[in-house]
């Protein structure tokens, strides 16, 4: 039975709605558990006894809390990066950190064209002209007309977020 423990404080419902969710599809033999984060240091170390995986879902795993876990073998982050664990240390202590990069590359990559266009047509502006009343007054002084067709877009690192972005900019 291998143990895999999701470390996460479940304030919301849709918190609560994934926990169950990962129960529901976790594969025979694995068996999960719902520790949190927010525990004491001592309470921490034995709710993770036993444990080979942790997925930090909102929280951290430092190495001197790996250090107490002899039977953590991986760390599953839930994001691209690996900026909340120090995974040099981690390697040390022989446990492997693994990133979810590419996962949520389209979603990001979509929230950042339709940035683009908020900003590049002023969607604020326009809002809040309408919202106060004023919906055709000054609409010239907006750029409404104004498309990204034909524009140059400057792209800042392209990995997995950067190339679905790149391919969403093609005509």
């Amino acid at each position: 039975m291998t143990t895999v423990a999701l470390l996460a404080n479940l304030t919301t419902s849709e918190h609560r709605g994934r926990w169950e969710l990962m129960q529901k599809l976790a594969p025979e033999g694995i068996e999960t558990r719902l520790i949190n984060p927010t525990l004491s240091r001592g309470e921490l170390i034995e709710a993770l006894k036993g444990v080979e995986a942790i997925i930090p879902w909102l929280a951290k795993v430092p190495v001197d809390l790996a250090r107490e876990c002899p039977d953590l073998k991986l760390v599953q982050l839930l994001t691209a990066g690996f900026d909340i664990v120090d995974v040099p240390g981690l390697a040390e202590l022989g446990v492997k950190v693994a990133n979810n990069g590419g996962a949520n590359a389209i979603s990001v990559s979509e929230h950042a064209m339709s940035l683009m266009l908020s900003v590049y047509r002023r969607l604020t502006d326009a809002w809040l002209n309408t919202k106060q009343g004023h919906w055709r007054d000054n609409v010239d002084q907006l750029p409404f007309r104004a498309e990204i067709n034909g524009k140059t877009v400057g792209i800042v690192g392209f990995g997995n977020i950067g190339r679905q972005v790149a391919r969403r900019l093609q005509g």
